[in-house]
C-alpha cells in the first residue's frame, strides 16, 4: 500500500504556510522602516512561532522528521502503521490488554487488512475477554489473505486458531 501521509495535511504545517507570509509582508515594511535587523528579527519570529504550539501537543518530534526527510515529510502508511503495532506490542506486554486492543482497533481502522494488528486483536480477544469467535474472525482474514503474510505469523495464527477451537470445545463440553 503506497498512501503517503503528507505533512502538508497536518496543521503544524499549516501553521507555517499562515505565519510565513505575514511574517514576510511585515518584515518587508519592517525592512523599510527600520532596516535589515528589524527584516531578520521578524523572520525568525515566524519561523519560531509555530513551536510552543508543537510543542505544548507533542508534535515537535513532527518537524525534526519533515526536516530531517529533506522536507518532503512523507512516510507510508505501512511505516506510521508499524509504529503503531509496536505500541500495541507494548501495551499487551504491560498487561494493558484493553489499551491495546483500542490501538488495536485504532490500526485496523486505517487498514482493515493489517495482518499483525488482526493477530495482536485476536490474542487479546481470545486469552484476555474470551471472545473466540471474534478473535477467530480476525485469524480467518489473516489465513485466507491474499498475499499471505509471512509464514511465521501465517504459522502462528494457525496455532492460535486451534488453541481457539479447543477451548470452544472445552467449554461445549462443560456446558452441555
Amino acid at each position: 500500500m503506497k498512501d503517503q501521509d503528507s505533512f502538508a495535511r497536518t496543521q503544524y504545517v499549516g501553521m507555517y504556510f499562515k505565519v510565513l507570509p505575514a511574517s514576510l509582508i511585515l518584515g518587508i515594511i519592517a525592512l523599510f522602516a527600520s532596516g535589515w535587523l528589524a527584516f531578520i528579527l521578524i523572520m525568525l519570529g515566524g519561523l519560531l512561532l509555530p513551536f510552543p504550539a508543537m510543542y505544548a501537543t507533542g508534535r515537535i518530534a513532527d518537524f525534526f522528521v519533515f526536516i530531517y526527510n529533506g522536507g518532503s515529510g512523507r512516510n507510508t502508511l505501512q511505516d506510521q502503521l508499524a509504529g503503531e503495532v509496536d505500541k500495541i506490542r507494548i501495551l499487551k506486554r504491560e498487561d494493558k490488554f484493553k489499551e491495546a486492543l483500542e490501538q488495536a482497533e485504532a490500526v485496523l481502522v486505517r487498514d482493515p487488512e493489517h495482518p499483525e494488528a488482526l493477530f495482536f486483536k485476536a490474542q487479546i480477544l481470545s486469552q484476555e475477554f474470551e471472545k473466540y469467535g471474534a478473535a477467530n474472525a480476525c485469524l480467518s482474514k489473516i489465513i485466507d489473505r491474499d498475499p499471505a503474510p509471512d509464514d511465521k505469523l501465517l504459522q502462528w495464527a494457525e496455532t492460535l486458531r486451534e488453541e481457539i477451537l479447543e477451548r470452544i470445545k472445552e467449554r461445549a463440553e462443560q456446558q452441555g
